[in-house]
């Protein structure tokens, strides 16, 4: 599968916890409203991008995000800046890699390769709305190509 990129316009919305009630001598799992549309918008904006039946697909996947969120207005300069308040980035990673359970891939748990960037969107360049911008891949080679054990055991890089 080559690379795919989707972009989902609109606030970057994170997962939100899921709520259990006690109904008619039972326990009931609900997922809140705001985080079931933020993930059907999520499946709609993938519809296209995707190749038919990668949701099959049953090897190691990448997932690359640009998490682009509005600019305060007291944010003066027009430069692209760090966001390092909430929405935490990992609960938006959480909804992006639910939305495309039997989308992208069969199961989120075949994500094994993150990348993530949060950040204010700059006033006059290519990142100049809110969204969120994927791009998910195929993980080529091994492990053993992208990392490598040191004398006193440490798991580092690759350099070269």
């Amino acid at each position: 599968m080559d690379p795919v990129m989707i972009h989902i316009p609109g606030k970057p919305q994170p997962k939100q916890r899921a709520r259990t009630v006690r109904r008619r001598g039972g326990v009931q799992t609900i997922t809140p409203n705001a985080t079931k549309k933020y993930e059907s918008r999520i499946k709609f904006y993938s519809w296209g991008h995707i190749p038919h039946a990668a949701h099959q697909r049953k090897g190691p996947m990448r997932l690359d995000l640009i998490i682009s969120m509005p600019r305060p207005k007291r944010l003066k300069n027009n430069a692209v800046e760090w966001h390092i308040c909430t929405p935490d980035a990992s609960n938006i990673l959480k909804a992006v890699e639910d939305a495309l359970n039997d989308v992208a891939y069969r199961d989120d748990s075949q994500v094994c390769m993150i990348r993530i960037a949060k950040v204010y969107h700059g006033r006059e360049c290519e990142l100049n709305t809110p969204r969120v911008q994927v791009v998910i891949s195929e993980v080529d080679g091994s492990p053993d190509e992208l990392f490598q054990v040191t004398e006193q055991g440490e798991i580092k890089w690759q350099t070269t």
